[in-house]
């Protein structure tokens, strides 16, 4: 049906590579993420936003299985190709500096998180503003970073702009905010 090559194999594999990782079962994933970039990289060349999309989900496959150094290599290499090819300003850029930052803060690499968590954050308000739902989502992580750090201050002001975020949005997921409600509280009772 389809010739050696084809574009649409690299879908199915990273089809196959989705289900795995919905599954859990990571090693799985990789090996048909893997494929998937190799059949993308054999039909439109290295330098292309597919394969620093395939990049970027290889990364979550990595980090479901814990290995966050591996994740943050294929993060980084994601990161250069999309730089290379949108530019510095683009919304995947800053959803693979969250994914540094996720990683950075699950190996205790604080500092880093913080950089990678406020450059996504800054980014994401440059391009769609203070009301949107990925906004309020990089407040959350910046929040949890925060909070994991014992500075429970910062946490609830990352906590507050989070809920203003998705407060201003028309028809916002109350379960996420009602959610959000009870975190802040949450902060003061160790």
């Amino acid at each position: 049906l389809f010739p050696n090559g084809h574009p649409t194999i690299a879908t199915i594999y990273s089809g196959f590579a989705a289900v795995y990782n919905e599954t859990g079962d990571y090693k799985r994933a990789v090996v048909f993420q893997k494929k998937s970039i190799q059949y993308t990289v054999k039909k439109l060349g290295r330098e292309d936003m597919n394969v620093a999309g395939q990049y970027n989900n290889l990364a979550r496959s990595y980090q479901g299985l814990l290995d966050y150094p591996t994740a943050i290599e294929f993060l980084e290499k994601s990161k250069e190709l999309y730089v290379k090819i949108v530019g510095e300003k683009h919304p995947n850029v800053a959803t693979v500096l969250n994914g540094l930052g996720l990683c950075h803060r699950q190996i205790g690499d604080y500092e880093n998180a913080l950089a990678y968590l406020r450059g996504s954050l800054d980014l994401r308000k440059s391009i769609f503003g203070e009301v949107d739902p990925e906004v309020a989502n990089y407040y959350y992580q910046l929040g949890i970073t925060y909070e994991v750090m014992g500075n429970l201050e910062k946490a609830e002001e990352s906590y507050e702009k989070c809920l203003k975020s998705f407060g201003l949005r028309k028809g916002g997921d109350l379960q996420n905010v009602s959610d959000l409600y009870r975190l802040i509280p949450s902060l003061y009772t160790t």
